[in-house]
């Protein structure tokens, strides 16, 4: 079905797999239900030996999938999304000034069709950082700095979206504070947090860990991510001038771009005084 996102389904095997004693980053998804998922592309679905997603995105839902299991006897994914979704609106209700700006931003971001066809497909696991991302400007409004970075910490281990976008985060709260140390604090306790759900992963087993959410998705595996979707990578690949259709290409040809952009970016947020 085109309403079932095979991310959503890897999952949900991921809490069962935890919830019976076995490490989702070992788990090989071949000899589950996922390989009756139809993949995007006619290749069979190279998820099936990797879980790609950091370990919160499992761990969050998990107590609402055993409460769900329990009262409905089934759980769905796109439960535990639809409470971020939730989330993510009162955020938008809290910062609005006016009923204008409220409406506006609410066509744009969550009642826009394109980001509702993910949601309702359940591939939409960027809402933890979207929803993160304005509640913890909410909290340094209400001064609770220390809150926000444990939530910042929470949703950064969700998906590499959070750690990705996080030097932008810095240097936003660099340029509120104006104060380095006070800021590196607040990284640093974020930081901290993140390892909290990250941490117990890493030492049960490193090498299983590093293979599905790095390697995999940076062409160090035998059945790396492919190449798709409107991305540097697939425009080299269009153009001719990278052969490879997997994501090996990412280090070697497109990475170096896009740290020399992300650096300038940095830079010119750090100049801007609004």
């Amino acid at each position: 079905s085109q309403l079932q996102h095979d991310g959503a389904v890897q999952t949900e095997l991921a809490i069962e797999a935890l919830l019976r004693g076995d490490n989702p980053y070992v788990v090989d998804y071949g000899f589950t239900h996922l390989k009756d998922v139809p993949f995007f592309l006619d290749i069979p679905n190279p998820a099936l030996p990797h879980y790609v997603y950091l370990p919160a995105n499992f761990l969050l839902p998990l107590p609402l999938h055993v409460i769900s299991k329990k009262i409905l006897g089934f759980f769905d994914l796109r439960l535990i999304y639809l409470l971020w979704f939730a989330l993510w609106y009162w955020a938008i209700i809290r910062v609005s000034q006016t009923e204008r700006q409220k409406y506006l931003l609410l066509v744009v971001t969550i009642f826009n069709p394109m980001f509702q066809f993910y949601f309702i497909q359940g591939s939409q696991n960027d809402i933890p950082i979207i929803a993160g991302l304005w509640w913890i400007f909410i909290l340094f409004q209400q001064k609770r700095p220390w809150l926000a970075a444990f939530l910042w910490g929470l949703v950064c281990a969700t998906k590499h979206t959070g750690p990705v976008i996080t030097p932008l985060v810095f240097l936003a709260l660099l340029q509120l504070w104006g104060d380095w140390f006070r800021t590196t604090k607040w990284l640093v306790v974020a930081v901290l947090c993140g390892l909290i759900f990250v941490g117990p992963f890493l030492m049960w087993d490193f090498g299983a860990f590093w293979q599905d959410t790095v390697s995999y998705v940076t062409g160090g595996t035998k059945s790396a991510y492919p190449v798709c979707g409107v991305s540097l990578a697939a425009l080299l690949q269009r153009s001719g001038l990278v052969s490879k259709t997997t994501a090996a290409t990412i280090p070697r040809y497109t990475l170096p771009i896009v740290i020399l952009v992300f650096l300038f970016l940095c830079k010119r947020q750090y100049g801007k005084s609004d």
